[in-house]
């Protein structure tokens, strides 16, 4: 059993960060190889890039990402994973999932992931991209209570109850 959760924020280092630009489109991409690794200071986890796509005729790009301690008994070992997708043409971002699995809980490594990506889309690198809307959704169950703890605690806030469907819709405090 896992907990599923949809986060953001946070400052970040990037190592060998790569941007790419189509002319045509004028899409300018967080460009992400596979294996690259982004890293916080001070945080128990790292992150990996499992998987990058790119649709510039969209304006979009999704990008998932391995959740790794740093250090200590479980040093390396994939304890879950984290998914965004941006919009260049909305200048926005959405965590869409994050994953950590039962065994690896309550160690940080969620809000390790969640402020890592943030701080991957809000660096000085990227600041062409401009994102100015981070979004997520979040089911209202008494079993994703510790996801919106955790969401608040980043800097999230409740903007919308979509009561018909079971969640809220929650934005970044800028």
């Amino acid at each position: 059993m896992f907990i599923k959760i949809f986060y953001l924020m946070g400052s970040i280092l990037l190592c060998n960060p790569l941007f790419s630009m189509e002319s045509k489109n004028e899409f300018v991409d967080v460009a992400v190889k596979l294996k690259q690794k982004f890293h916080r200071d001070g945080s128990p986890a790292y992150l990996e890039c499992r998987d990058s796509q790119t649709f510039p005729h969209r304006g979009l790009a999704v990008r998932s990402f391995h959740i790794k301690p740093k250090d200590g008994e479980f040093k390396d070992i994939i304890v879950g994973e984290i998914g965004t997708k941006y919009n260049i043409h909305k200048k926005q971002v959405e965590i869409g999932w994050i994953e950590v699995y039962e065994k690896y809980q309550r160690h940080g490594y969620g809000e390790s992931a969640v402020r890592i990506v943030l701080g991957i889309y809000r660096s000085k690198m990227n600041q062409k991209l401009d994102f100015d809307h981070f979004f997520l959704t979040v089911g209202k169950g008494r079993d994703r209570e510790a996801a919106r703890e955790l969401y608040k605690k980043v800097g999230f806030s409740i903007q919308q109850d979509l009561d018909e469907i079971g969640y809220l819709y929650l934005t970044l405090n800028r």
